[in-house]
């Protein structure tokens, strides 16, 4: 019976890990995408404007447009990786302190 109890509360503890683990890589990967792949559309829309003018303008300005999400994506991140993942942590940590029967709210307070 303890060995059930204690398998469940590491397996709880391993969700939590993966979770914020998997928070910080995804929005570091979609933000780092989202301005290469504006860096690229841009050139490629400045290549296309020779041959083709509209359709040219449009790869550049779908380009200027994912970088510009790029660059929102890196402010967030900021407030995401300074603020929210500390709190995160905390929390993660105090939830798992509780499972185990630790002193009660002893994070930061």
């Amino acid at each position: 019976m303890v060995l059930g109890i204690g398998s469940g509360l590491f397996g709880i503890g391993a969700a939590l890990l993966s979770l914020l683990l998997t928070l910080v890589i995804g929005i570091a990967a979609v933000t780092l995408a989202l301005v290469l792949g504006g860096i690229v559309a841009m050139v490629g829309g400045v290549i296309v404007m020779a041959a083709n003018f509209p359709v040219g303008l449009l790869i550049l300005g779908i380009g200027i447009l994912t970088f510009g999400l790029g660059l929102l994506g890196i402010a967030l991140s900021v407030v995401f990786y300074g603020r929210a993942l500390p709190a995160m942590i905390r929390w993660a940590v105090d939830m798992v302190r509780r499972l185990f029967g630790g002193r009660k709210g002893c994070v930061n307070g």
